[in-house]
């Protein structure tokens, strides 16, 4: 591949990879970048309006930073907007309980 040229499924800078090898918020390692806030934001948004309820969650331990944890999952645009303001850097959790799949019965 031509020097310069993002790899098929990557960007300029590299690939996005999220990773469950750290215990702690993960660092970026030279095939890694860090997500920035509105690209997460932008996630949770798609990811609700596609259906599937998301949450925001701790990075380091990975516990909901809602009261009522992943019950408070949502796909509203404003909650989810309000919670990452008020969260920057969580984890979008995803409340998968009720969500039909091509694999559920």
């Amino acid at each position: 591949m031509p020097k310069g040229q993002p790899e098929p499924g990557g960007s300029a800078t590299g690939p996005i990879t999220l990773s469950n090898d750290d215990a702690v918020a993960p660092k970026a390692r030279s095939c890694e970048r860090i997500l920035t806030f509105t690209e997460v934001l932008t996630a949770a948004l798609e990811l609700g309006a596609q259906g599937t309820p998301v949450f925001p969650c701790e990075p380091a331990s990975k516990q909901p930073l809602v009261a009522t944890g992943f019950k408070a999952a949502t796909t509203d645009r404003t909650s989810i907007t309000t919670w990452w303001k008020q969260w920057p850097q969580a984890m979008i959790g995803v409340n998968r309980h009720g969500i039909r799949t091509p694999y559920s019965g």
